[in-house]
C-alpha cells in the first residue's frame, strides 16, 4: 500500500488500537500480509506515482488488487471476488469494475449492498507459449 499522509495524521500501516490490546482486529489478524510505503505529501507526485510504486512493491502474491482511498467494502466483498475470479476457469482473468455511488449504496444494518451492482467486467489473458 503506498500513502499520502501527513504527519499528524493517523496511519495506514497502525491499527485504531494497539494489536495488544486488541488482536481481533483485522489488519492485526493480517499484518504480515501487508506492506505500507508512507509518503509525505511534498514529496509525493500524484497518483499514477503512487499506482507506479505500488505496482513495485508486488511480490508474486497470487492475488493482487488497486483501489483508490475512496473506496467502502460491503460486508463478505473478498469472498464474492474470489468467487468470481474461481469463476471465470482462468487464472490469469483481471477483474474490473466500475465503482457506484456510497450514497444509500451499503446498509448499516448487514453491511451489505443495497443497490444492484454493475457485472464485473472480465479479461482474460493466455499464455503464451
Amino acid at each position: 500500500m503506498v500513502d499520502q499522509i501527513s504527519q499528524d495524521e493517523p496511519s495506514c500501516g497502525t491499527p485504531a488500537q494497539s494489536c495488544q490490546t486488541d488482536p481481533d482486529q483485522a489488519y492485526c489478524q493480517h499484518m504480515n500480509q501487508v506492506d505500507v510505503l508512507e509518503v509525505r505529501p511534498e514529496l509525493s507526485v500524484g497518483p499514477t506515482f503512487a499506482r507506479h510504486i505500488a505496482y513495485r512493491m508486488y511480490r508474486g502474491e497470487y492475488y493482487a488488487m488497486q483501489i483508490d482511498a475512496h473506496v467502502t467494502f460491503v460486508k463478505d466483498w473478498d469472498v464474492d471476488i474470489v468467487k468470481q475470479m474461481d469463476g471465470t476457469g482462468n487464472e490469469m482473468a483481471i477483474l474490473s469494475t466500475y465503482l457506484s455511488d456510497i450514497t444509500d449504496s451499503i446498509s448499516e444494518k448487514t453491511g451489505y449492498s443495497q443497490k444492484e451492482n454493475r457485472p464485473i467486467m472480465v479479461s482474460i489473458l493466455y499464455k503464451l507459449h
